[in-house]
C-alpha cells in the first residue's frame, strides 16, 4: 500500500512544480517541427473607391497567396492554394502555412473563378495573362512574424477591365425587345466583343499592374459576352432591359498604329410596329445589331485597369445608340462622346 501511494504522489509533485495549469499550456503557440508558426488568412474584394468596404468573395473562389521576405518578389518563402469561404481562405488539402520568425510581404492573386486557376509567376512576373478574366490582387507589406500565429488581412483589388452594356428599346421607337436570339441566357454568342489583343500583357507580383494591350487588330475571334436575361423595369418607363458584360486587359493610351475600337454584336429578337407576327414567329423577329464601341479620349490608358464602364445601348428598328458611362462599383470610367454606331437595313 505505502508503494503504490508513493508512485501515484510522483507525477502530481512533478506538475506542481512545472507551475503549468492545462489551460496555460493550451494557450502557448505550437510551432511546426521546424519551430515556425502558422499564417492565417481572410479578407475580400476591396471596395474602398465606393466607401463600402470589403465584400466577400463566393465561395470556391480558387487564391494562391505566397508569402515573400520584405522587399523582395523573385523567390517566394512558402506558396499556398486557397479556396475562400465565409470571408476566410481555407488552403486546399488542408495546406496551412507556416513561416519562421521574420518581416515578410504577402501577395494574393485570383482569377475570382471557382474553376479557373491562377496564373503561375516566375521572378516576380506573371505567366501571359488573357481576355475574359476578372484578375484581382492583393498585398500586405512588412508583416513581422512572431513567435505566435498570425492572422493576415487581404484586400484584393480588381486589375482587369469591366464592360457593361445595359441593352434597351428607345421609348416610342416602335420596337419592343422580346428576348436574345439563343435560348441560353449565358455564355453563347448572344452578345460578342472582339477584345484587345494580347500582347505579352503580364501582371507584376509586386504592384499588381498588368502590362495593357496595344490595341485591336483585325482577325481576332470575337468572345463571348456574359449576358442577363431580358426582363421588364420600371426604371425605363416598363421598357425591357438586359445586360452584357465581358472583361477585358487594360488597353493603352490610343495612337496612330493601333485601333481601339471595341466592336459589339447582339443578337436579339424584337417586335416592330407594323410588322405581321404569324403563329411562325409570334417571338418576334430575329435581328443583329454590330458597332464599334469607341474608347475614351483622355488618360493614360484608353480603358484602365481596375475600372469599370458602364453604357446603354438604345435599340431602334434599325439603328442603335450609346450612352453613358457611369459609375458602378469599380472606379469612374468616362467616355469621350457618345457613339453613333449605325445597322444594315432588315431584309424585306
Amino acid at each position: 500500500m505505502t508503494t503504490t501511494n508513493l508512485l501515484l504522489s510522483i507525477p502530481f509533485l512533478l506538475l506542481a512544480a512545472t507551475g503549468c495549469t492545462t489551460e496555460e499550456i493550451s494557450d502557448t503557440p505550437i510551432p511546426n517541427e521546424k519551430g515556425e508558426y502558422a499564417v492565417n488568412f481572410s479578407g475580400g474584394l476591396d471596395m474602398e473607391q465606393t466607401k463600402s468596404g470589403t465584400t466577400n468573395l463566393a465561395d470556391g473562389v480558387k487564391v494562391t497567396i505566397s508569402a515573400y521576405a520584405h522587399d523582395a518578389t523573385e523567390t517566394a518563402i512558402a506558396s499556398g492554394k486557397y479556396a475562400a469561404s465565409s470571408g476566410g481562405f481555407t488552403g486546399e488539402s488542408s495546406y496551412t502555412m507556416y513561416l519562421a520568425r521574420g518581416s515578410y510581404d504577402f501577395y494574393a492573386v485570383s482569377c475570382n473563378s471557382t474553376t479557373k486557376e491562377v496564373p503561375a509567376f516566375t521572378k516576380g512576373t506573371s505567366s501571359d495573362l488573357e481576355n475574359g478574366v476578372d484578375y484581382i490582387w492583393a498585398q500586405a507589406a512588412n508583416q513581422d512574424i512572431e513567435n505566435t500565429e498570425k492572422s493576415i488581412t487581404l484586400g484584393l483589388a480588381h486589375k482587369a477591365v469591366c464592360i457593361e452594356i445595359t441593352v434597351k428599346t428607345a421609348a416610342n421607337s416602335g420596337i419592343e425587345l422580346i428576348s436574345w436570339e439563343g435560348d441560353a441566357a449565358t455564355d453563347n454568342d448572344n452578345a460578342t466583343i472582339m477584345p484587345p489583343a494580347v500582347t505579352d500583357c503580364k501582371m507584376s507580383l509586386s504592384t499588381g499592374v498588368i502590362t495593357p494591350a496595344a490595341g485591336v487588330v483585325s482577325g481576332v475571334t470575337a468572345s463571348n459576352m456574359i449576358t442577363t436575361a431580358v426582363q421588364g423595369t420600371s426604371g425605363y418607363g416598363n421598357e425591357k432591359i438586359a445586360t452584357a458584360s465581358y472583361y477585358i486587359l487594360p488597353l493603352a493610351k490610343k495612337d496612330d498604329s493601333h485601333s481601339h475600337e471595341l466592336t459589339v454584336t447582339f443578337k436579339v429578337k424584337v417586335k416592330i410596329d407594323g410588322h405581321d407576327y404569324t403563329i411562325a414567329n409570334t417571338n418576334g423577329e430575329s435581328k443583329t445589331y454590330t458597332t464599334k464601341l469607341t474608347a475614351p479620349a483622355s488618360g493614360s490608358y484608353a480603358f484602365e485597369a481596375g475600372k469599370k464602364y458602364t453604357y446603354t445601348a438604345t435599340l431602334k428598328p434599325n439603328t442603335i445608340s450609346f450612352t453613358g458611362a457611369t459609375v458602378t462599383a469599380w472606379e469612374e470610367g468616362v467616355k469621350e462622346s457618345p457613339l453613333t454606331p449605325t445597322e444594315p437595313e432588315p431584309a424585306s
